[in-house]
């Protein structure tokens, strides 16, 4: 058996051992999943994020046109400069972490980053600053990245901040009108 593979088995037993033989791989079953923060991390609980991304890095390597873009959003509290960077971060290092498992996936996955600016809970409950304090993740087909770009901005409006190296660096930033 060829080394290349023994990443993606590794996925495909984790999937299989914590969920059953009987669930499907499949990107619908993670379309807008979403991982969730402690206050001020840059990293994800390891136990759920562990099967989470194991099951996306499987769903790219099996499929190549397949494309994922992982959003991070933070909570309320800190300044907006902060919170950016923290956005960032959170989705720089679970995309970081896919490619530690399955290398061959990087130039599928993209990163988006909000910061507070998209809360989807109430910022004023510990609840929903902790719901707040995620990453989510959206599967698209390769080739309408101008399209999932624009259904985006309509879902969150205001800006919208795209980087696609697992770097510090900012490549493209788009804003609405």
């Amino acid at each position: 058996m060829s080394r290349a593979f023994l990443p993606l088995l590794f996925c495909v037993l984790v999937s299989v051992l914590f969920s059953g033989c009987g669930y499907a791989i499949k990107p619908d079953n993670l379309q807008n999943a979403s991982l969730h923060f402690a206050v001020g991390e840059k990293l994800p609980d390891a136990n759920s994020a562990f099967f989470l991304l194991g099951q996306a890095a499987t769903i790219l390597k099996l499929d190549k046109d397949l494309r994922l873009l992982i959003v991070g959003h933070t909570d309320a509290t800190g300044t907006p400069e902060a919170n950016q960077t923290l956005a960032f971060d959170r989705a720089n290092s679970v995309k970081g972490f896919m490619v530690q498992l399955v290398p061959e996936v990087e130039r599928q996955v993209r990163i988006a980053f909000y910061g507070a600016d998209r809360p989807i809970y109430d910022n004023n409950t510990p609840e929903g600053r902790a719901g707040n304090r995620r990453v989510e993740f959206r599967f698209y087909r390769a080739g309408s990245d101008q399209k999932v770009e624009a259904e985006l901005q309509g879902l969150y409006g205001g800006k919208l901040v795209f980087g696609t190296q697992t770097t510090a660096s900012v490549q493209v930033q788009v804003k609405a009108p």
